[in-house]
């Protein structure tokens, strides 16, 4: 499974501290760093991020964790909390076409 988290830009600074608290405390302050606009220049409108999951253990540690019962629950609390979307099983390509955003090649 894997999900993509966009966010605002406006909100990065704060989903990172939330990432790093909640979900990844080693690395979660750089959860996310790259950064995405409309047209591929800067400045970054959004930032986004993938996560892999390998296993249904993994799953369900990252559940246990973040108090949530199923997937759609995780959506909308990531979504709430972040201000941003989250989408499951798509391409990096899906993604960003549905967004209408291109990575900033300075950034990625």
């Amino acid at each position: 499974m894997r999900i993509h988290i966009i966010i605002p830009a406006s909100k990065r600074d704060a989903c990172n501290n939330w990432m790093k608290t909640h979900v990844d405390k080693i690395g979660g302050d750089k959860t996310f760093r790259i950064g995405l606009s409309a047209t591929g220049n800067a400045p970054a409108t959004h930032y986004w991020t993938c996560f892999g999951f390998l296993s249904k253990t993994v799953l369900k540690n990252i559940k246990a964790n973040l108090g949530f019962s199923n997937l759609k629950e995780l959506k909308q609390k990531i979504e709430a909390k972040t201000g941003g979307r989250v989408y499951k099983d798509q391409t990096n390509e899906a993604v960003l076409s549905a967004e209408g955003l291109k990575v900033i090649q300075s950034e990625a």
